[in-house]
């Protein structure tokens, strides 16, 4: 009796149907875990920032500035942190980026579809020569491109940030509200 090896047709396309269904689940949540790991990633690298601001204002004892500044540029008078940031030290006190002002750190543009914002109105951060920051807290809410992956990262007045959960308001910012 001559047997055939092999599998059916019908075999074969429940096959297909199985891999379909687990690919249509594993791709969305690798795509998610991509996102919050780029936001982890952003979010250190702003608290690298706000540490080597601190840092930097204490041993020079003059006021060391956080602010938005696209690459090659000054700051810009936005909340909006995407393009990059930048922190230099405020010599003369005016509280603007002069030329003759030393850059101490460039953060580049956000890649993969990012965006960052500040808590409207505080469109820069200072850091005192105590360490502290300037002004009230500031929020940072980071976004992903799909709008659904949302950050948030908190400075305090002390100069201590935290890893916060994001309001309404910022969850609405991130989709678009």
């Amino acid at each position: 009796m001559n047997r055939m090896h092999g599998i059916t047709l019908l075999e074969m396309l429940i096959a297909l149907v199985i891999a379909a269904v687990l690919a249509g689940i594993a791709i969305p949540t690798a795509a998610n875990a991509m996102a919050k790991a780029r936001i982890s990633g952003v979010a250190m690298a702003m608290t690298d920032s706000f540490l080597t601001s601190a840092r930097v204002a204490v041993s020079t004892g003059s006021a060391v500035i956080i602010c938005p500044a696209p690459q090659g540029a000054g700051c810009d008078d936005s909340v909006e942190w995407s393009r990059g940031w930048m922190l230099y030290a405020d010599i003369d006190g005016n509280r603007r980026y002069d030329p003759h002002e030393p850059v101490i750190q460039r953060a580049e543009a956000l890649a993969g579809g990012l965006r960052m914002y500040s808590t409207q109105g505080r469109r820069r951060v200072v850091f005192q020569s105590d360490g502290g920051n300037e002004g009230s807290n500031v929020s940072f809410t980071l976004c992903a491109d799909s709008g659904e992956q949302v950050g948030s990262l908190v400075l305090s007045n002390a100069g201590r940030f935290r890893l916060a959960q994001p309001t309404g308001r910022q969850r609405q910012r991130c989709q678009g509200g």
